[in-house]
C-alpha cells in the first residue's frame, strides 16, 4: 500500500477538524466525572453531577502509538487523524458510540483499554482482523469495528457492527451490518445531518 500523499493527509485532517468544530458547537450529552478527565471538562457540573465537555487538540498520543502494534493492521488514516490529534470522552456519531480517547486509563470507556477489557471478545475480534472502536449506539454489547480484511485504496476500512454473542460463545465473527464504508464516510454523513 503506497503512503498517502501530503495533500491527501491534509484533506483528511481538514475533514476531521471540520467534524470536531461542528461537534464542539452542538449540544452534547453531559458525562459523569469518571467519563471525562478534568482537561476536557467545561464549567462546573450541573445539579445532577454530569460535566459538559469538549473535543480538544492533543500535543501527542503515546497511548495510541503503543496500542497500534497490538492491532491486526494499521489504523485507517481518518480515524488515526482523530485519535492522534484530539482527546475526547466517549460520544455518539450516528449509529456508533465511539470509545474515549483521553490517555487516562481510569476513564470508564477509554479506547486503548476498553477494547481489551473482555479478553474473549478481544481475542476473537483481533485474530479475525477486526479493530473495535466502539459499540452500536443503543446496543448493550455489539462491537463496532474496522474490518481490516477489506482495505480500500485510500487505506480506509469499512465500519461494521458485529454480533457479540457469536464472538463470545463460539470465537467467530458474524457481521450484522456495515455501518459505513469508512470512518471518513461516517464523518461526512454527520456533516450532512
Amino acid at each position: 500500500m503506497p503512503a498517502l500523499t501530503r495533500k491527501t493527509r491534509r484533506s483528511i485532517d481538514k475533514t476531521v477538524d471540520a467534524f470536531v468544530c461542528r461537534a464542539n458547537l452542538l449540544t452534547r450529552p453531559s458525562r459523569r466525572e469518571a467519563e471525562v478527565p478534568k482537561t476536557l471538562r467545561v464549567g462546573v457540573p450541573d445539579a445532577h453531577g454530569p460535566f459538559e465537555w469538549l473535543i480538544l487538540p492533543l500535543p501527542s498520543a503515546p497511548w495510541v502509538e503503543a496500542l497500534e502494534p497490538r492491532l491486526p493492521r494499521v489504523l485507517p488514516p481518518s480515524f488515526r487523524s482523530l485519535v492522534m490529534r484530539y482527546a475526547f470522552p466517549s460520544f455518539d456519531i450516528g449509529p456508533v458510540h465511539i470509545f474515549a480517547n483521553t490517555g487516562h486509563s481510569e476513564v470508564t470507556e477509554e479506547w486503548a483499554t476498553r477494547i481489551f477489557a473482555d479478553r474473549i471478545l478481544a481475542e476473537a475480534l483481533l485474530k479475525n482482523g477486526y479493530t473495535q472502536i466502539g459499540l452500536a449506539t443503543g446496543a448493550l454489547y455489539d462491537p463496532v469495528c474496522f474490518d481490516t480484511n477489506k482495505r480500500s485504496g485510500g487505506g480506509e476500512y469499512p465500519l461494521v457492527r458485529l454480533d457479540h454473542e457469536a464472538a463470545l460463545q463460539f470465537g467467530r465473527v458474524r457481521v450484522i451490518q456495515q455501518v459505513a464504508p469508512s470512518f471518513l464516510d461516517l464523518l461526512g454523513r454527520e456533516e450532512q445531518a
